[in-house]
């Protein structure tokens, strides 16, 4: 088994074919194929299911999997720390971020630090908050940014900017009559709501929310979506309601789309800068990381360096 092999192997299980790893790594397909087949007949197990339509790990292939991008990753951090500094600044960045940091926060700090460092380019790997942690755990990402803080022993969680939740409705007069109650929230509650997937930050601090205000009542969830921009436009189009980050919302409710609703005597979070404790970060990783601290919303109250 060798480091070629395992790229090899990497490629087809993250591109699920033999033909588009080949194109990614300049390989002929029947190259590719002999890769494999070494590694298999090596570990005299299969590791890749093939069939007419797709490629998938077996079983012990997803183990070899997340091994094998942990020795490249680890190859490439032995490499970086005998090298020269400034080669050590060259390269790309791969960040997994949710939503509202890669939309709302992330795009004008990476603009401002690659005007500093033009040789670093950055790979951004959407997700929901969840698998942010999915992300980093698995290797595939060092840095993450995501709205909910867990598992405190495993992973340092740094606060960058905060975000509000708001209630989004369809601007109508059934809405507006709403508005005008002393407690709309309780009404609100009451109407169909469309959700973001289970493992969104800003479902998790909704549900979080409501559940430390008392507010019992099973929410009548007609749809759940992993995207914002259609959650906006399902609402728009009397789909439902929906609890958002008021930065999403901004646009919509400026121009008289949608109505805002804020929560009362909450609804606040953090975002945050995700790191796991045990993982060494590489120079550009670092010099990033700091930049960030340096640089974001909250960085005149942070005190933290990587």
């Amino acid at each position: 088994m060798d480091f070629r092999q395992l790229e090899v192997f990497i490629a087809v299980v993250e591109l699920s074919s033999f033909s588009k790893a080949g194109e990614q790594l300049y390989l002929s397909q029947p190259t590719v194929s002999a890769h494999i087949s070494a590694l298999e007949k090596e570990l005299a197990v299969p590791l890749l299911i093939r069939n007419t339509r797709e490629v998938y790990t077996s079983e012990a292939g997803q183990q070899l999997y997340d091994y094998a991008c942990r020795l490249i990753r680890l190859r490439d951090e032995a490499i970086e720390a005998v090298s020269n500094k400034a080669e050590q600044e060259k390269g790309i960045i791969s960040i997994a971020a949710s939503t509202i940091p890669t939309k709302y926060i992330l795009p004008s700090l990476i603009s401002a630090f690659c005007r500093n460092h033009p040789s670093i380019s950055f790979n951004i790997i959407p997700c929901d908050s969840s698998t942010v942690y999915t992300a980093i755990e698995k290797g595939e990402v060092k840095i993450g940014f995501g709205g909910t803080a867990v598992n405190m022993d495993l992973y340092r969680h740094y606060p960058i900017a905060t975000d509000k939740l708001v209630i989004i409705t369809p601007n109508n007069e059934h809405f507006q009559s709403i508005a005008q109650l002393s407690n709309p929230l309780n009404e609100l509650l009451k109407e169909p709501f469309i959700c973001r997937a289970s493992g969104s930050g800003t479902r998790h601090e909704f549900e979080r929310y409501l559940a430390e205000h008392h507010f019992n009542s099973k929410l009548n969830v007609v749809a759940e979506m992993h995207d914002t921009e259609g959650i906006k436009n399902s609402v728009v189009q009397g789909l439902g309601i929906a609890a958002i980050s008021e930065r999403a919302a901004e646009d919509m409710v400026r121009f008289k789309l949608l109505k805002e609703f804020t929560l009362p005597n909450g609804g606040e979070r953090f975002l945050y800068l995700i790191r796991q404790k045990k993982d060494r970060l590489n120079e550009r990783e670092r010099l990033f990381c700091n930049f960030v601290l340096e640089h974001a919303p909250l960085s005149k109250t942070s005190k933290y360096a990587i």
